[in-house]
């Protein structure tokens, strides 16, 4: 092969991958737009935020109008669903087998959902190894349950043989320390209207991080409901 073919060749492969760079580039700027989630095909942060705070406005409209026979707009909740040592399966598996644990864990959701939710229901993937689901009271915690049953049956067979003999991974944490992390579990919070009044999104975001943060706590897969009045 001359020199010339070959300045060519190498011309051509730069062109290819500035092509490539731009397509990725355009292919977020496309998702970030969107309302859905690429990986999944549920709303995405963008597209839940929207329907959430419309929800919460006709919500808060009705309760205006009932709040003199003390009756209140359909009560519902929120179930913000995270992935417990998520990072260390990605770090040691890669990301291709990590959007893999994305797309069960978000089959499993709509699996729980369709069992026990209704044809009303809300299912995002808003971001990472986070997911939200609106509902109403009575369905959320056997959502939860489903949701854990599923993960906890189903997760291990994503780990080799010897990962999940031992039940751990070996793995570096946020600070580069190598270290033992155990195999992945779910935290679930689940934040209701049923005692408290909600205006926007962010209001709901904040109590479910301290709702999930409870969760997390439990050393197994596990949920846990906000009860307080205040």
């Amino acid at each position: 092969m001359g020199e010339e073919t070959i300045i060519k060749l190498k011309k051509r492969i730069k062109e290819l991958e500035k092509l490539a760079r731009s397509q990725e580039t355009e292919i977020r700027e496309l998702s970030a737009l969107s309302d859905r989630d690429i990986l999944t095909e549920l709303y995405n942060r963008r597209g839940f935020v929207q329907e959430a705070e419309k929800f919460l406005k006709e919500a808060g409209t009705l309760r205006k109008i009932t709040e003199k026979r003390l009756i209140s707009f359909k009560d519902f909740s929120v179930i913000f669903i995270d992935l417990d040592n998520f990072k260390s399966f990605n770090d040691n598996y890669g990301f291709e087998k990590g959007d893999v644990i994305i797309k069960e864990t978000a089959n499993f959701i709509i699996d729980a959902v369709k069992n026990h939710g209704t044809v009303l229901d809300m299912i995002g993937h808003i971001g990472g190894d986070d997911f939200i689901v609106v509902s109403n009271p009575e369905c959320a915690e056997n959502i939860c349950l489903h949701i854990i049953k599923l993960f906890d049956e189903n997760i291990s067979a994503y780990y080799s043989d010897e990962d999940r003999a031992r039940g751990y991974i070996i793995s570096k944490d946020r600070l580069g320390k190598v270290q033992a992390f155990p195999l992945m579990s779910v935290s679930i919070g689940i934040v209701t209207n049923e005692i408290r009044n909600f205006t926007h999104y962010a209001q709901l975001a904040e109590l479910a991080a301290e709702v999930k943060a409870v969760a997390k706590e439990i050393p197994k897969s596990s949920y846990f409901k906000d009860r307080r009045k205040s």
